[in-house]
């Protein structure tokens, strides 16, 4: 049953509920606004691409989804897969792969597999996010200290972080107390007013001393990116060739499967706040409408956010109108504000990205988690947070799955003929180590 029919039949749009619905929908657009900037220009799009991103999948998930409140948008998670997308085939790759799991979206939902996506080990979970916040760390570090290195997706991991570091020593000290300033307030704004989203407050801290200041040496949206055009998105129709399009096929898979872990994620997280049980499959099927529609229009993909959702639910939401209202927001910040949201410094963006990694890399909480997890679980996680890093997500998120399902019974007498072979290896080269 679509959301909007469902959230009417029980009684959400009564009057009563009215003014909550539209103010929760403004603060999390607020909120929304400057993420969606960030995580577009994260990865490889345009400033405005974000906002169109967000408004036309936070509608088609408000209208057509399985809950009542939920907020989808661009996100964290699929920051280095599209990145990697955009630098190795272009913005049309882009565009095209989320068209592609925006249909495998679609067939997932309607074949019924909401249920088995929701059953994925928070081990796998936690695996790729420990990876994304990584990832994240090292492909922020440029705009977060002003760097002017050259880098792009095909450059290894560890090289990476090797170029970052050599170019360290002539950094921006403007940019990089800019960008210290607003971790600072987003650390600090949740104690001093917990009503203010911490990444508007940063964001217009730093771009406010920007703009007094004149630095010369901070970059901004308008010199690196010409600025966000007042206009309504292009209808565009995503062409790649075949060879780029069977290319891309593993890695719309693995969008989809990471946008339906985060999006149902996300959706069981509201039942426990709203007493409703969401629909899983009828979510994925209107998070795929989104993705489908979104390329059309220059937008990418993205997924249900918890972050963005929880905000609307502690603000009074608890039907769609929240997030048509939010969808409403964010035309108004491209059309009036986008003169404004020019000005912002890169390394603000930075910040709000460094701090979303920092939520992402929790390590007191992971430690304490895989402390009482089995073994294989640890192993699970290893290979997982590994294969994000030093390959990519795709690789990841498909190898996590494919070893949580596979299971101990399965993948650990592999393990232990892998490690009779090792044994053997260095006993033969008499290597003086020990397995």
């Amino acid at each position: 049953m679509l959301a909007v029919i469902h959230a009417y039949r029980a009684g959400l749009f009564h009057t009563r509920f009215l003014i909550r619905n539209i103010f929760a929908g403004i603060v999390v657009g607020v909120l929304a606004a400057p993420l969606a900037i960030a995580f577009a220009i994260a990865s490889g799009a345009q400033p405005e691409q974000g906002l169109y991103t967000a408004i036309i999948t936070s509608f088609s998930v408000a209208m057509f989804g399985g809950t009542h409140v939920q907020i989808a948008g661009p996100t964290s998670a699929l920051v280095m897969i599209l990145s990697t997308v955009t630098q190795t085939y272009g913005v049309a790759a882009m565009q095209m792969v989320t068209l592609m799991a925006g249909v495998i979206l679609i067939l997932m939902g309607m074949l019924k597999l909401g249920d088995i996506v929701r059953g994925i080990p928070t081990t796998v979970v936690h695996g790729f996010s420990f990876g994304i916040g990584i990832s994240i760390f090292v492909n922020q570090f440029k705009e977060f200290f002003g760097l002017t290195v050259a880098l792009n997706s095909s450059t290894p991991f560890l090289q990476k972080i090797y170029l970052l570091l050599t170019a360290l020593p002539h950094f921006s000290l403007n940019t990089t107390l800019l960008s210290l300033f607003g971790l600072a307030i987003i650390a600090l704004s949740g104690r001093i007013s917990p009503k203010i989203p911490a990444p508007l407050a940063a964001l217009s801290l730093i771009t406010l001393l920007n703009i007094l200041f004149n630095f010369d040496d901070v970059n901004t949206i308008y010199s690196a990116y010409g600025g966000i055009p007042q206009r309504a998105p292009i209808l565009m129709v995503p062409m790649v060739s075949w060879k780029v399009f069977f290319h891309l096929i593993p890695t719309a898979c693995s969008i989809a499967l990471l946008s339906s872990i985060e999006t149902l994620l996300s959706a069981a997280a509201t039942d426990k706040f709203t007493g409703d049980q969401h629909r899983p499959n009828q979510e994925l099927i209107g998070l795929g409408v989104g993705n489908v529609i979104s390329p059309f229009f220059g937008g990418f993909a993205s997924t249900g956010t918890l972050s963005r959702t929880m905000t609307s639910l502690r603000y009074g939401a608890n039907s769609p109108l929240a997030a048509v209202v939010h969808a409403l927001f964010l035309i108004s910040v491209l059309f009036v504000l986008a003169p404004a949201a020019n000005k912002i410094p890169l390394c603000a963006l930075a910040a709000i990205l460094y701090f979303v990694a920092f939520n992402m890399t929790n390590l007191s909480f992971l430690w304490a988690y895989l402390k009482w997890v089995p073994k294989y679980d640890v192993f699970v996680f290893i290979m997982t947070f590994l294969l994000t890093v030093f390959f990519d997500l795709s690789k990841g998120i498909l190898v996590g799955a494919l070893l949580s399902y596979a299971g101990p019974p399965y993948i650990i007498p592999v393990l232990n003929q892998l490690k009779v072979k090792v044994i053997a290896v260095t006993k033969m080269f008499q290597l003086p180590f020990k397995i």
